[in-house]
């Protein structure tokens, strides 16, 4: 049961999506923070983890095909870019530190670390997804060509 459900395709999406909102949550940050194992083996297991299989589900790798229709890859797209951009703006717009790690360091005051952060997650996430986005909707019209050029041949062989 656990293997069907892992094998759909909007799995791997999901999950990626709710496992980036997880680990920016302050308490989850905060044990990720606090505890080496955890943020190496858990945080960035997880996100790397479920990565790889958001982006097999859009582009695939040799013997992977990706399932979804390209229009549910851009959706896909989209919304998990929407998420990151979401998340980035909230540690970007926050003057005030977002994560009670920065108080057990008594370094207060760190909001500029927390900004700076969440500008690579933004910047990096747009580099990411938007040629990203461009590549998957420009092969879905050309897979949309192709098909309509094939569909008068084969009215005219009947």
């Amino acid at each position: 049961m656990l293997r069907t459900f892992a094998a759909k395709p909007w799995t791997s999406i999901i999950a990626f999506n709710a496992v980036m909102i997880f680990w920016h949550l302050p308490v989850p940050f905060g044990w990720a923070a606090a505890n080496q194992t955890v943020h190496i083996w858990l945080a960035h297991g997880s996100v790397f983890g479920l990565g790889v299989a958001l982006w097999l589900q859009i582009f695939g790798s040799y013997p992977f095909r990706p399932v979804l229709a390209p229009p549910a890859r851009v959706l896909a797209l989209v919304v998990t870019n929407a998420v990151m951009v979401v998340i980035a703006m909230t540690m970007v717009s926050f003057s005030h530190d977002l994560y009670d790690w920065y108080d057990v360091l008594g370094s207060a005051g760190q909001s500029a670390d927390q900004q700076i952060a969440g500008s690579i997650l933004w910047v990096c996430g747009e580099v990411t997804f938007l040629p990203s986005i461009l590549v998957t909707v420009a092969a879905w019209l050309q897979e949309k060509d192709q098909q309509s050029d094939l569909e008068p041949a084969a009215s005219q062989v009947r």
